[in-house]
């Protein structure tokens, strides 16, 4: 196992979560255990003994690669847990096989049905941003409808009233086209929430409410 981590770490750690660099100080370096830093992350489901290194580099402090490389591994081990593998998937972070071996079906079986969940929560947002964006364009068109018909009441000329309701007929008929894509829209939104009560049926309550 321990040869595992090594590749990764050669590596770069690729495989895991890689989160906004926590910056340590110089006295946080002074002081560190590097086990206890690689157990932190790695319970939390990331490696991140590149950035803490080169922070103490830069203060003249030196890191243990070799500590921090024992914590992270039983850090890992705490947090590869079905639950833990659901809600990565859930929030549609990838895995890419970091867990040990004897952890690795469960955590990957979870991460599957998360990512699941999140793909059908995903494509119901998307259903109904879309709704959203042409519900505003229809505002908008409303409001130009109001303004053309106020200038229209308030036109001089007849070659200005003319204008004002040619613009009018182009108005109402994108209206109406809006309207087309506003029902299509809601009849998405409708097989994307049939979608997501599925997965929610077919998961079950096995990782808790999502």
């Amino acid at each position: 196992m321990w040869k595992a981590f090594a590749i990764m770490t050669a590596a770069g750690a690729g495989a895991f979560l890689l989160s906004a660099c926590q910056t340590m100080s110089a006295e946080e370096c002074k002081v560190a255990d590097w086990r206890a830093l690689g157990f932190s992350d790695g319970a939390g489901g990331n490696y991140r003994f590149d950035d803490r290194q080169e922070d103490c580099a830069r203060r003249g402090f030196a890191s243990d690669l070799d500590a921090y490389r024992v914590g992270n591994a039983e850090g890992i081990r705490q947090y590869c847990t079905p639950f833990n593998g659901f809600r990565r998937g859930l929030g549609g972070a990838s895995y890419n096989g970091f867990c040990p071996p004897d952890l690795h079906e469960g955590f990957m079986v979870a991460h599957a049905d998360g990512y699941r969940a999140y793909q059908a929560n995903y494509a119901l947002q998307q259903a109904e941003s879309e709704r959203n964006r042409l519900e505003g364009q229809r505002n908008n068109i409303d409001g130009d409808i109001r303004s053309n018909e106020d200038a229209l009441a308030a036109a001089t000329t007849d070659e200005e009233r003319r204008r004002i309701r040619n613009e009018l007929g182009r108005l109402n008929d994108e209206r109406r086209r809006v309207n087309d894509d506003i029902r299509v829209q809601l009849r998405e939104i409708a097989l994307r929430t049939d979608a997501v009560e599925r997965v929610r049926f077919d998961i079950g309550p096995i990782y808790g409410a999502w």
